[in-house]
């Protein structure tokens, strides 16, 4: 049986067309498998082949996946998601309630929040972005097999060192063994 660490960090970077990717993987001890993704607007879709790919790779930790998108071209603009702008702004009164000298927030703050404002992006046809997304997938595969690659290095380093503390006591005990002997 070999020993595999729970911790680790891979990235893995790709292009395609005017799109560009990078794939961040930690990992940190959990007893089971518990994995969060953080995806970027529209690729939802990603979230069950993420899960599932790092369920077949990884068998224990707590696991991060975050996915940055980069589009060089074909931004049409932005827009604010109103929705989240008002629900956090309805959130201010309860917020002055309970922090008695909390300030007001400024325009850029409000509007540096993630999911306020949002790219618009011209869609991609549907060939197009299933190449995506392949490709997308193919890079996840990379970055969880030196995620794992990582955690079975340390663990063959923890396994050599474990088996040096053991072989240690075995020496004491056969020396506490042969001492016993010559005990009255």
């Amino acid at each position: 049986m070999s020993i595999s660490s729970m911790t680790g960090f891979a990235r893995a970077e790709g292009r395609k067309d005017t799109s560009s990717w990078t794939w961040e993987i930690k990992s940190v001890n959990a007893k089971g498998l518990d994995v969060r993704c953080r995806l970027p607007n529209g690729f939802e879709s990603l979230e069950k082949p993420l899960r599932d790919r790092a369920a077949k790779r990884l068998k224990r930790g707590n696991v991060s996946a975050a996915l940055n998108l980069r589009r060089q071209e074909g931004v049409a603009g932005v827009r604010v998601n109103h929705a989240v702008l008002e629900e956090l702004l309805a959130t201010l009164p309860e917020i002055r309630k309970r922090v008695a000298d909390a300030r007001e927030p400024s325009l850029d703050g409000l509007l540096a929040l993630r999911g306020v404002v949002e790219p618009v992006e011209e869609d991609l046809n549907d060939e197009a972005r299933k190449a995506l997304e392949a490709e997308i997938l193919n890079d996840l595969d990379t970055a969880l097999n030196a995620l794992g690659a990582m955690r079975d290095e340390e663990g063959a380093r923890l396994a050599e060192t474990l088996q040096a503390r053991l072989d240690d006591i075995a020496g004491l005990c056969a020396e506490a063994e042969k001492l016993s002997v010559m005990q009255p």
